[in-house]
């Protein structure tokens, strides 16, 4: 199945380029009586390459397919993860309790293959797409409701952006897109250490399925606002919409802060009790080796408390901050520490529990596309949350050891 969509998606990727939809100037498609032999540029892949059978032949088509591809100015890239995590109170479970990716103890893991195929829209009237394809353990953990089949894949984004001829450009965008929220993301080749936040796995979205429109003011300022099903679903689970949106402003190269917010209904069936979110995220770099983070997530919701407090208004609401020392161009040391409070249990299933971690990741990068990583995690709960031997749930902290290789194309 899987495959199949690859397949169908790079084809239609260069047929849509192929009717000049992309290739003509401002995206307009091209005009009638536009000549359509093997001469022009913009015709699909060759009939030579297409008829290729035997030793090469594949590698014709291949060929075929990235110089179309450059001619219509679609780009392939993406990254490779895979670890090994060790739980030093060795659980007979083997789960690291409150994770999200790395939830599995003492095991190697074939984390996330992500295949990013782009055309981007820069200029006014032009016409973009993006598809990113997940593969791995991961992909299963951050399905989204409606794409959730048990399989190891997920589409995590599909989208089409247009920038309308509106001042410096308006670009509008529509599919499945990654959220605003927070300062990690789904890759681990874009953050700072190999496991994720609390706050990323339990106090944010990680994609919407809706509609973006994004302009920037003064090149300091981008506005980004728009609505969508709600939180981690294709599917809507109700008849209603969440609006969601966030504010960038970036004064210098050096520093940028951006607050984002999102307002619904997102319980099944429900579209009487809302969830608000408000997170805000500042990243400051003030020398070429020092780099520091600061998320703050705050959010309500109606109703959605569970035991003692079943049918309460519950809130969530935590920071985590990150700060990153280059050591020289080929090591760094990066460190992370976090609260995530939920009281009502809305999130972590149990009320009055607050969580904290600490971690300290060393990066080691021998070549440009490769990076090992080698982490210790420290977790603690005031209450008995996390496994001892063959003592579940027994214990108030949590320590992990992870060894990670990450290679980017």
């Amino acid at each position: 199945m899987t495959l199949r969509i690859v397949v169908a998606l790079l084809a239609g990727a260069l047929a849509f380029g192929a009717g000049r939809a992309f290739g003509q100037e401002g995206g307009s498609p091209a005009p009638a009586g536009t000549a359509t032999g093997a001469g022009n540029p913009a015709d699909a892949v060759t009939a030579d390459a297409v008829a290729a059978t035997g030793e090469g032949g594949f590698a014709a088509r291949i060929a075929a397919l990235e110089q179309k591809a450059k001619e219509i100015g679609i780009s392939i890239s993406g990254s490779l993860s895979l670890s090994y995590n060790y739980n030093l109170a060795g659980p007979d479970s083997r789960i690291n309790r409150i994770r999200v990716f790395d939830a599995e103890a003492n095991e190697f893991n074939a984390n996330l293959l992500d295949l990013v195929i782009q055309k981007k829209a820069e200029e006014p009237g032009a016409w973009g797409f993006r598809a990113d394809l997940d593969f791995g353990e991961d992909a299963a953990i951050f399905q989204a409701a409606g794409f959730a089949d048990g399989d190891n894949f997920e589409l995590q984004q599909a989208y089409v952006t247009w920038v309308a001829p509106v001042g410096d450009g308006l670009t509008l965008t529509l599919g499945k897109f990654v959220s605003l929220h927070g300062a990690e993301v789904i890759e681990s080749a874009d953050d700072m250490n190999t496991s994720r936040s609390f706050l990323f796995g339990f106090a944010e979205p990680a994609t919407h399925t809706g509609f973006l429109a994004s302009y920037t003011f003064f090149k300091q300022v981008c506005l980004i606002a728009g609505v969508v099903n709600g939180w981690d679903n294709v599917d809507d689970n109700n008849d209603a919409k969440t609006f969601h949106g966030c504010l960038r402003y970036t004064p210098c190269d050096t520093f940028n802060l951006t607050v984002t917010g999102s307002y619904g209904a997102e319980q099944p069936n429900n579209t009487r009790d809302h969830r608000g979110f408000l997170g805000v995220t500042a990243t400051a770099t003030p020398t070429r080796d020092w780099t520091f983070v600061l998320a703050v997530d705050w959010a309500q919701e109606e109703h959605a408390g569970v035991g003692v407090d079943a049918g309460e208004d519950a809130t969530w609401q935590g920071f985590a901050g990150y700060v990153q020392y280059q050591l020289c161009p080929a090591w760094s040391v990066r460190a992370r520490y976090e609260l995530f409070d939920d009281p009502e249990g809305a999130r972590l299933g149990v009320p009055g529990q607050t969580v904290q971690e600490a971690t300290l990741t060393l990066s080691w990068r021998p070549v440009d596309p490769a990076e090992v990583r080698l982490e210790f995690r420290h977790d603690v709960s005031d209450q008995h949350a996390f496994d001892d031997g063959d003592r579940v749930q027994d214990a108030r902290t949590q320590d992990t050891l992870s060894l990670e290789a990450i290679f980017r194309f």
